[in-house]
């Protein structure tokens, strides 16, 4: 079982037989990505692949004698994605030239709870106590862009911007909010 854009063995990736006269055998792709099922009758089946930040596969099997079903999973960004990011602070200079931005030297938690229909994205993202709703589109190269707004009591907090990648389990990528 792979990665169908990066070619990454997918470990931890079930493996169900959903039906035919083997159906319910199981089994979980090992760190190669490989896999084994023992014994099974000779007969016609469909085989289900599931991992958690992929889109589900099944494959239709006539199994008449020892088969390789190679198969690479698609990943999404259905899920809860927590992690840390780092800030960069904007504000108006007071001048009328623009923005002055600078880093803050500490990591903030971020928690992105998302669903994911073909290739639109919704959900929620929360940056600290702040928690914005969300809404975006995932291209044809698996990059997600995000917008939104939210509020804690009368602050409100917009995305305006979200860019990033997924790559199995994890989420890389640049944001800017404002308060």
């Amino acid at each position: 079982v792979r990665d169908a854009q990066s070619g990454a063995a997918l470990s931890e990736t079930a493996v169900l037989i959903v039906d035919g006269l083997s159906a319910n055998r199981s089994t979980t792709a090992d760190a190669s990505g490989n896999y084994s099922l023992a014994n099974l009758e000779q007969a016609g089946f469909s085989v289900r692949f599931t991992r958690a930040g992929y889109d589900p596969l099944s494959r239709g099997v006539t199994l008449t004698q020892d088969t390789t079903l190679d198969v690479a999973l698609t990943a999404n960004y259905n899920g809860v994605w927590v992690g840390q990011s780092t800030l960069e602070h904007c504000s108006e200079d007071g001048v009328g030239a623009g923005q002055l931005c600078s880093t803050w030297e500490r990591s903030i938690p971020i928690r992105l709870t998302l669903t994911q229909t073909g290739a639109s994205v919704q959900g929620t993202v929360q940056i600290e106590s702040f928690l914005v709703n969300v809404l975006g589109v995932v291209d044809a190269n698996r990059v997600l862009t995000l917008s939104g707004r939210g509020s804690l009591g009368s602050t409100v907090v917009g995305i305006t911007s979200w860019s990033s990648s997924v790559n199995g389990n994890s989420m890389t990528g640049a944001f800017t909010y404002v308060v």
